[in-house]
């Protein structure tokens, strides 16, 4: 009884959160005395200054009370949401209706919903570093690979396109951009989207969106991505988690701007 060997799957084996990995062993000097206040999971709820809107609070206590979420709900989530956020998220060039919004279990549930969708085994997707270190782990489990290209840190952390240029090849099937980004604060302007656009067009590319910072950005405007196109698919991640200062309510889609149905 002594001799089981019961051993965890490699995809197991191989998964760590890269940011926790180096954070977790790092402890203020114990000679400050002073409150050590961590920022890697950005989560707002954690702030004190920031309060979820009463609302928000009491539409989720509702539900709750008048038994209305208890039942399953449709496959993409319920219908009155997706109409909701179909109607939020379209723009004059691409009408979104709720067939084109998929609820996930948060922005990272999402991503990953989108990996599993798009990619097979031995596929990879180009990702920008910095970035968020969850692509990666997401990608490795999914025997695939993700392939990085840099942002220009002295340029606004603009995309560098030689670098996608490079690492583009016949078994790529994503684009990722994050904007405004994670980890580095940036905004993309209108012209550097629409390049990223025309290249990702030029090469027949989706793009996967990470957008889950809208709405908070001070000195640049956020421009939605699939604002800006009726040609390339874009995937467009949003979450209540930064937004609506909730992350652990675990709330995410997808928004799908595909007008043409080319991903479908």
């Amino acid at each position: 009884m002594d001799n089981w060997t019961i051993e965890p799957s490699d995809n197991t084996k191989n998964s760590s959160n890269a940011i926790f990995t180096i954070f977790n062993k790092i402890a203020p000097p114990s000679q400050i005395n002073k409150t050590a206040y961590s920022l890697v999971a950005g989560d707002p709820s954690k702030c004190s200054d920031f309060q979820v809107n009463p609302a928000f609070v009491e539409a989720v206590n509702n539900s709750l009370k008048s038994g209305t979420g208890n039942s399953y709900s449709h496959q993409l989530g319920p219908k009155e949401a997706r109409e909701f956020l179909a109607k939020k998220y379209s723009y004059p060039n691409i009408k979104l209706s709720a067939d084109d919004i998929v609820f996930d279990f948060g922005g990272s549930g999402a991503i990953f919903t989108l990996i599993q969708t798009m990619l097979n085994p031995g596929d990879n997707m180009l990702v920008p570093s910095p970035g968020f270190p969850l692509y990666e782990l997401m990608c490795r489990n999914r025997g695939c690979t993700a392939k990085y290209y840099k942002l220009k840190p002295y340029e606004n952390w603009e995309i560098d396109f030689n670098e996608l240029d490079a690492a583009v090849d016949e078994r790529t099937k994503l684009l990722i951009i994050i904007n405004p980004s994670n980890p580095c604060g940036s905004v993309f302007s209108r012209e550097q989207l629409l390049q990223i656009l025309d290249w990702a067009k030029n090469h027949q590319l989706c793009i996967l969106a990470d957008e889950v910072y809208e709405g908070l950005t001070f000195e640049k405007p956020f421009i939605p991505l699939g604002s800006l196109t009726d040609e390339v698919p874009v995937f467009s991640i949003g979450t209540m988690s930064k937004l609506c200062l909730v992350p652990g309510w675990r709330c995410g889609w997808i928004k799908i701007y595909d007008k043409y149905n080319r991903c479908r």
